[in-house]
């Protein structure tokens, strides 16, 4: 049995969802042929095929087996005990994964209190539940409540683990965040020099590990203010964290890429992020492969589609045909067809883009509204303009009761619907959307 937990957590770790889903069910076959319905090994397959779920983004199927999983450690355990909470912590953030921020903050309090009693203050599972509560109540717009949090969690990295500890710093990030959030750029450039001091130690250890290399060498190339960042000094340590794993691991070979791009290396960027996409795990990329996209719609053009083709082949025969990563290539592909002005075929990839995302989301996810959006403004370009209105409208929608939808993007769908009016020769129409003013940020 454990060597099918292996395999499981070695195809997870691979980034292959669907065959550590596979090995979980053979698992728990067996396991309830034989250790009856309640026992701690069948909690830890279910555990492991939540994981295999989340990684193929079915959340609200990993939702389901971790509730279970949370009742059965209540049964085996108690409610206060660590496993129970970790049961606990895993629920929220598949929860969290759809944005149920209320019922994420709820079930990672009930964590935090049985990791206070069980484990105490500064444990690193109550480091973590304590990061989390901060995040959420940072993302509703509760500053006060995130800030408490951030506070209680940095205070005692700080007393525990010192300054120089990644926890210390995922600390300071998120306090540093929270300054950003409130408009106080001066606290938060200091909280950005004490964060850069702190890995620059740890950069300093010939031991040190690869991704909080990464991590690093990411917040030299995003950090805020932007006076903080040093793409030359996020190449030299990203360099370091890919020769540290071999060029094996997609994740640091992005972060190389993305510095080679800032420092003005196009050339040398397109490869490094080939090189990343090339990789197994890099077929499930979020960023990688729209930023291989963007250099090489500007340095190589004629590249884009070949590239984009072949990269949805692959796809399709490690990932199935209903995964959801594929919807984010033929979006890349209707894009590319927009700017070359085959609107013909960028309405055939845009409404694939759309089929995709349906496969797996409800059509109240912010990705499926912004895929109606994107098909609305190609039909409206087309003249399609009743079909356009529809799409328009529900792809609106859809955005503004997404709470965590920023301003920019929700003016740029309004903006959507005032050209589809101008177009369709309705003015009124178009100065009322004009002058709609946008939900209000928390």
């Amino acid at each position: 049995m454990r060597l099918r937990w292996w395999l499981a957590d070695a195809h997870n770790s691979r980034h292959d969802a669907p065959q550590a889903a596979a090995l979980c069910e053979e698992a728990l076959a067996i396991q309830r042929r034989h250790l009856g319905p309640l026992h701690p090994e069948i909690a830890e397959t279910l555990v492991r095929r939540a994981r295999a779920l989340g990684e193929d983004l079915k959340w609200p199927q990993a939702e389901q087996v971790l509730r279970e999983v949370v009742e059965m450690r209540v049964r085996l355990h108690g409610e206060n005990h660590p496993a129970t909470a970790d049961a606990l912590m895993s629920l929220a953030v598949q929860v969290d994964h759809q944005f149920k921020r209320e019922e994420s903050i709820a079930v990672t309090g009930r964590a935090l209190a049985i990791y206070r009693r069980t484990l105490g203050p500064a444990h690193p599972s109550t480091l973590r539940a304590l990061r989390n509560l901060a995040l959420n109540y940072r993302r509703m717009g509760r500053f006060g409540e995130a800030e408490r949090y951030y506070r209680e969690s940095l205070e005692a990295c700080v007393r525990t683990l010192g300054e120089q500890h990644p926890s210390t710093i995922q600390a300071l990030l998120g306090l540093q965040n929270l300054r950003l959030d409130q408009g106080r750029p001066e606290d938060a450039r200091d909280l950005g020099v004490r964060i850069i001091r702190a890995y620059e130690r740890i950069a300093a250890r010939g031991d040190a590990e690869p991704d909080v290399l990464d991590d690093y060498a990411n917040y030299l190339l995003t950090a805020q203010p932007s006076e903080l960042r040093n793409p030359q000094r996020a190449a030299e340590v990203a360099r370091r964290a890919v020769n540290a794993t071999g060029r094996r691991d997609h994740l640091t070979l992005r972060t190389l890429g993305l510095a080679q791009r800032d420092l003005g290396q196009p050339r040398e960027a397109v490869a490094t992020l080939r090189e990343a996409l090339s990789l197994p795990q890099g077929t499930r990329s979020w960023t990688t492969e729209e930023a291989l996209v963007a250099l090489m719609e500007t340095h190589a053009p004629a590249e884009v589609e070949p590239f984009l083709l072949g990269f949805l082949d692959r796809q399709r025969a490690l990932r199935g045909s209903d995964d959801q990563f594929i919807a984010k290539t033929l979006r890349l592909l209707a894009l590319h067809d927009r700017k070359a002005g085959r609107t013909e075929e960028a309405e055939k990839r845009a409404r694939a883009t759309l089929t995709q995302l349906r496969k797996t989301l409800p059509e109240s996810y912010w990705e499926v509204g912004r895929a109606k959006l994107e098909l609305g403004e190609i039909l409206t370009e087309r003249r399609a303009f009743a079909s356009a209105e529809s799409l328009l409208l529900q792809g609106y929608e859809t955005l503004e009761a997404d709470r965590e939808t920023g301003p920019g993007p929700l003016g740029q769908a309004r903006d959507r619907v005032v050209r589809l009016y101008e177009r369709w020769g309705r003015p009124g129409e178009a100065r009322a959307w004009r002058e709609r003013r946008l939900r209000p940020t928390p």
